[in-house]
């Protein structure tokens, strides 16, 4: 876990700007998933749970952090269990949220997924369950 001391030694937490603090969340992210495999269930379990946080920040920070460990996970078990229900989430927030933080993180959020190669792998299989489904319906 060497990256996650320099990640630590990094300055993002005296700035005052999303982005420095986005860009710490995502490769804490990445260095969470490489090195605790096993805790991605756990920790996403209870990220989820504060989605309805009372402060909005705390929501957005949960969304941003959930959806960078879906980035980068390559566990299907992970992918299957977490990634529609968090999809699901961020575009009903998106949409319903009246704070501007927890839209603006949604969207980014939505992108991030979009743009993961896991996203590629949990669309082809809900393809593929979509049409194995049709022929079966034929």
């Amino acid at each position: 876990m060497e990256g996650l001391s320099v990640l630590l030694s990094l300055h993002c937490f005296n700035s005052d700007h999303r982005s420095d603090y986005e860009d710490f969340v995502r490769e804490f992210s990445k260095q969470f998933v490489q090195h605790l495999p096993s805790r991605v269930d756990t920790c996403m379990a209870s990220i989820i749970k504060v989605f309805d946080a009372p402060w909005p920040v705390i929501q957005a920070n949960a969304i941003y952090f959930s959806s960078s460990m879906l980035s980068f996970s390559d566990d299907q078990h992970i992918l299957a269990r977490h990634f529609t229900q968090v999809f699901g989430v961020l575009v009903g927030k998106m949409s319903r949220s009246s704070d501007a933080v927890v839209r603006a993180t949604c969207s980014s959020a939505i992108g991030l997924l979009l743009k993961s190669t896991n996203s590629i792998s949990w669309r082809a299989d809900r393809l593929d369950r979509v049409d194995s489904n049709r022929r079966g319906n034929d």
